[in-house]
């Protein structure tokens, strides 16, 4: 019986080659190598902006760089794409072990944000919780590629 929430196995491909430069991008632009505004600015429909020293914009335009909403637009979309394409064969057994390292990742995630809340302020907590928008995608990836990794290696 096959998966219906899985995408075909060939999005994989495609969401390695959005992630990788995505993640490549925003570490350099974290680190201060690129500049934000390196793709520019522009007026952008937002439905909410909280605006230091002005009034807030409820459902109006906003002028933004635009590189870190494409980055992680990018970045979510590969992840996505990685995390819920279909392998090749896709059996009972993969659904278990995906199932397994979803739950796992969820459980991982939360207590990450439990130490964020418990331990990081201010601007540092919101530098966690942009971190923390990935981590889960992330932490089920690498706990299911290890999961099938080990699997084929000890059926070897």
């Amino acid at each position: 019986m096959k998966a219906s929430y899985l995408f075909p196995h060939r999005f994989s491909l495609l969401g390695w080659l959005l992630a990788i430069p995505a993640a490549t991008f925003g570490l350099l632009m974290l680190f201060g190598v690129l500049d934000g505004d390196f793709l520019g600015r522009a007026q952008v429909f937002a439905i909410y902006a909280q605006r230091f020293l002005s009034d807030d914009i409820y459902f109006g335009f906003v002028t933004t760089d635009l590189a870190d909403e494409l980055i992680s637009l990018l970045f979510t979309i590969g992840l996505l794409l990685i995390a819920f394409s279909a392998e090749r064969e896709e059996d009972e057994f993969i659904r278990h072990l995906r199932l397994e390292s979803l739950v796992w990742a969820t459980k991982v995630n939360y207590l990450i944000l439990i130490f964020f809340i418990l331990f990081l302020y201010e601007g540092g907590f919101l530098l966690g919780l942009v971190f923390n928008m990935f981590t889960l995608l992330i932490l089920f990836i690498l706990r299911f590629r290890i999961s099938l990794y080990m699997t084929w290696r000890a059926g070897q």
